[in-house]
């Protein structure tokens, strides 16, 4: 047998800048509320010939949640000229633990996760 689990995670993050300006340039901090919707699939592949004699065949266990938590982070903003700014920052971003019980594929059994992510992005942006 194999196992094969797998877990998609699609976040929602609410986010507040709050620029401190510094001649051409900007920090912020930025942070809020944030919202995931999860779902975690356990697939169990028996194979031809095991050993429990089952006949082969894949098992699925299908798990969804939509979870709170927050994010925090900070960057800056640069302007190159009075149109055109680039931006880096930096986000770290929790939610709460997900606990799937299995009902299914191992009776009694969970998987604890404890969502976390850290997370660059880089900008530009044009002004018309």
């Amino acid at each position: 047998m194999l196992a094969s689990p797998s877990t998609d995670l699609e976040s929602h993050p609410d986010l507040k800048r709050n620029p401190i300006p510094l001649n051409r340039s900007a920090l912020y901090v930025t942070g809020g509320l944030a919202l995931a919707d999860v779902e975690n699939v356990y697939n169990v592949t028996v194979a031809p010939g095991n050993i429990f004699g089952l006949p082969p065949s894949v098992v699925s266990e299908k798990f969804d949640d939509t979870l709170l938590g927050g994010t925090i982070g900070a960057g800056v903003e640069y302007a190159f000229a009075s149109n055109l700014t680039a931006r880096v920052e930096y986000r770290y971003t929790q939610f709460e633990d997900v606990r799937n019980n299995s009902a299914f594929l191992a009776p009694g059994g969970s998987a604890k996760q404890e969502p976390e992510f850290h997370t660059v992005r880089a900008g530009v942006s044009y002004k018309f």
